[in-house]
């Protein structure tokens, strides 16, 4: 039965979601291509010059995403690791790609381990306490004794 919020044409999402729903895509089609190469084989072995955009190009550039990587001076790396966050909350298949992608059904989230071995341009500098992701609480940490094995989360601050 259609109410009357169910009358009108249908709005589109703003730019924002649109731009996160394409880095969202982008970051889970590295898990997935991850999960097919297997793990201890690197998915990307000559990679793109470390700190070019990756996803949707301009219609992210009005993103929330963007701003946020801007105004945090995250490196493509650390966007995406931010993303890969993100999608944890935001796509039900994350758990299952992260699973596949680890090599391990126990490890359905993502990881600092996980991000460095499946996203583009990773490097170690962005798990350091000093660095953005963690020096201004982007992600959350379960158990920082275990930094590369240990859940990551978004904070929700961040997330919304």
């Amino acid at each position: 039965m259609a109410g009357p919020a169910d009358t009108g044409p249908r709005r589109r999402p703003p730019p924002h979601q649109a731009a996160l729903a394409a880095a969202v895509a982008a970051v889970l089609g590295r898990l997935d291509e991850r999960a097919d190469v297997g793990p201890g084989v690197p998915s990307d072995p000559v990679g793109s010059a470390p700190g070019a955009a990756s996803g949707p190009g301009a219609a992210e550039t009005a993103s929330a995403l963007a701003a946020a990587a801007a105004c945090f001076g995250l490196t493509r790396f650390e966007r995406d690791v931010l993303v890969l966050t993100a999608a944890a909350e935001l796509d039900p298949s994350t758990a299952t790609r992260c699973a596949k992608a680890s090599g391990d059904p126990l490890r359905a989230f993502p990881t600092f381990g996980l991000a460095l071995a499946a996203l583009t341009d990773p490097h170690w500098s962005a798990l350091t306490p000093a660095a953005p992701l963690r020096r201004w609480h982007l992600i959350e940490l379960d158990d920082e004794t275990a930094l590369t094995a240990s859940r990551i989360r978004i904070d929700e601050r961040i997330l919304h």
